[in-house]
């Protein structure tokens, strides 16, 4: 019986299921196959971080399609993706999208292609959430919608999204899109140096967690020595 990395080793190369760069998290979440949303959510340094990896491990199968929503200047390094890909002899193209507002996310995710990209990747997408009165949150609807259709398509879309501003327990964007989403991992920091990824929702598995090191979610030197959680506090 294949183990969960050869097992993504094996189908990867005809583009069954895609990698998250972690070795650590693939064994958590298992396989992302077409038509997949998987959801990462917590602190923004830590999302960041992972995206960068995540989305260099993505065109590594082909193009993607990258969408970065902001409300405030963010300091995201399209230049680590690049670094991170060339490093991995990647081929794949990464196309890069901005939005500052609500509308322009809806916009740009109504236009999205999935026969010129079958990965999305959508960073901080209810970033604007934050700045709806409640009474027209019905706003994000639209890209909820618009989500769903690329998962409907066939679309690999992986979310990068901030706690909710009514829990930090839960992410941005309301229950529709909770309902939308197959895979849900929160990455809670532990101490200065770890992060817990705990699966929140998985259509086959139950809750469980794993542990990473900010190191390695860096792609700095990767972490030996297993250290144990309590020298992380």
């Amino acid at each position: 019986m294949l183990s969960i990395p050869d097992f993504l080793a094996k189908y990867a190369a005809d583009g069954y299921c895609y990698s998250t760069g972690l070795e650590e998290l693939d064994e958590l979440i298992g396989c992302i196959s077409g038509g997949s949303v998987i959801e990462f959510y917590g602190d923004l340094d830590v999302l960041v971080s992972l995206s960068y990896r995540l989305v260099a491990k993505w065109s590594c199968y082909g193009n993607v399609a990258l969408l970065v929503a902001q409300s405030s200047p963010l300091l995201y390094d399209f230049y680590e993706i690049k670094k991170r890909a060339l490093l991995e002899n990647c081929q794949g193209s990464v196309t890069v999208s901005r939005s500052f507002r609500i509308e322009d996310t809806t916009q740009l995710l109504s236009e999205a292609n999935t026969g010129m990209s079958r990965s999305y990747v959508l960073f901080d997408p209810f970033v604007h959430a934050v700045e709806l009165p409640p009474k027209e949150r019905w706003r994000l609807s639209s890209v909820v919608r618009h989500i769903r259709r690329l998962s409907g398509h066939g679309a690999r879309v992986a979310i990068f999204n901030r706690y909710s501003v009514f829990s930090r327990s839960q992410p941005e964007g309301g229950s529709l899109y909770r309902h939308s989403v197959h895979v849900s991992v929160m990455l809670e920091k532990v101490g200065k140096r770890g992060v817990k990824a705990l699966l929140v929702k998985h259509p086959s598995r139950g809750s469980t967690s794993v542990f990473l090191s900010i190191d390695e979610i860096e792609g700095r030197a990767e972490w030996v020595g297993q250290a144990l959680l309590s020298e992380w506090l």
